[in-house]
């Protein structure tokens, strides 16, 4: 398994002394966090429409093989409800194509109030080029639908899975050969992480795992990392 592990957002100033060095000029993190994890999940897109320069420093910033995912503007997801009126989507694959290689899928997180349109997500992964792949947050519960997964399968994207703080690892969905976690409890074990590894590798040829800590993001990459190194799943 191809298994790519970071954290969502990188530049967090508690990192400073645990992780980035003391003094370390703020647009020098990315370089930094670049050279030690192979992926982040950017998700300050979901604010504005990234321009085509900052993608382009970014991607200058960082190492081959590094990913960068990217959360769909809310202007998709939110505002137009995964209607795609003003042609935003078009918009988003010409900005994110300066990435190139460096590009991972792009994460479409729907609002909590929004519940199943599957004739809205038809249309907008029809409008996705073909080797472009984008994971799929939905916040309604009405989404959990094999209406829905079969849209997915259809399409080769994926269902995001998310385990919330303090609740169960919820079920994977495996709608492509490659799966989107969020991870979110406020603590994981190297047992629970075991766990996770061994999940994500009996589901998917190909995996993107992010934590959201602000305290402690890089620790749990490396330490999960280093668990998926001895389960053969890295």
């Amino acid at each position: 398994m191809r298994l790519h592990v970071g954290t969502s957002g990188y530049s967090y100033d508690q990192w400073e002394g645990a992780f980035y060095p003391e003094g370390l000029a703020a647009d020098e993190r990315l370089g930094f966090y670049a050279q030690r994890i192979g992926t982040v999940e950017i998700n300050n897109t979901f604010y504005r429409m990234p321009k085509r320069s900052v993608l382009t420093r970014w991607a200058e910033a960082v190492p081959e093989g590094f990913r960068f995912v990217i959360k769909a503007p809310q202007r998709i997801t939110h505002k137009g409800r995964l209607q795609d009126e003003d042609g935003a989507v078009a918009i988003l694959v010409r900005q994110l194509g300066v990435l190139g290689d460096k590009r991972g899928p792009v994460l479409f997180q729907t609002p909590p109030y929004l519940p199943k349109r599957v004739e809205r997500l038809e249309a907008l992964v029809d409008k996705l080029p073909a080797g472009f792949r984008a994971a799929f947050e939905f916040r309604h519960e009405s989404w959990d639908d094999d209406e829905v997964r079969a849209v997915l399968e259809r399409s080769g994207h994926a269902v995001c899975v998310r385990e919330p703080k303090g609740e169960e690892a919820p079920v994977l969905d495996r709608t492509a050969a490659w799966g989107y976690v969020r991870l979110r409890a406020p603590e994981y074990t190297d047992e629970r992480l075991r766990d996770w590894v061994e999940r994500l590798r009996d589901t998917w040829e190909e995996g993107f795992v992010f934590f959201k800590h602000e305290e402690r993001g890089p620790e749990l990459v490396e330490r999960m990392v280093a668990v998926a190194r001895e389960v053969g799943a890295a």
